[in-house]
């Protein structure tokens, strides 16, 4: 399905707005997370959502089996989520990308190591 460069990335996702408590304190909560996956099976599962759901924002973490950074990123909806995670596979060209269907990064912590 996807380059080598797609395989090396792995995602978990969560409603940004799934919460009345603050983001601090609701990303900490593990049970609104997706499981860490493939890129092409988050692609699969976002294409799965509900049509009332599709317009909600996203927070994703993505990991690299490259050198196991961690980037953490901001959508508007899932298929600005879907546009970024086929861009990473090489589907789309990087040229081709809007701003709007470009991510927020999360603010301060674009990238980060974690120990796991």
């Amino acid at each position: 399905h996807w380059p080598v460069a797609a395989m090396s990335w792995k995602a978990q996702w969560m409603w940004e707005d799934a919460s009345y408590l603050p983001w601090e304190v609701a990303k900490l909560n593990s049970l609104r997370w997706s499981p860490l996956e493939s890129t092409d099976a988050t692609i699969a599962e976002l294409q799965r959502c509900k049509a009332e759901d599709a317009g909600r924002p996203i927070r994703m973490e993505l990991l690299s089996g490259v050198d196991g950074s961690w980037e953490y990123q901001r959508f508007a909806d899932t298929q600005d989520a879907i546009s970024y995670l086929k861009s990473l596979a090489g589907e789309l060209p990087e040229a081709a990308a809007t701003a709007d269907s470009k991510p927020e990064q999360t603010e301060g912590v674009a990238k980060k190591e974690r120990s796991e």
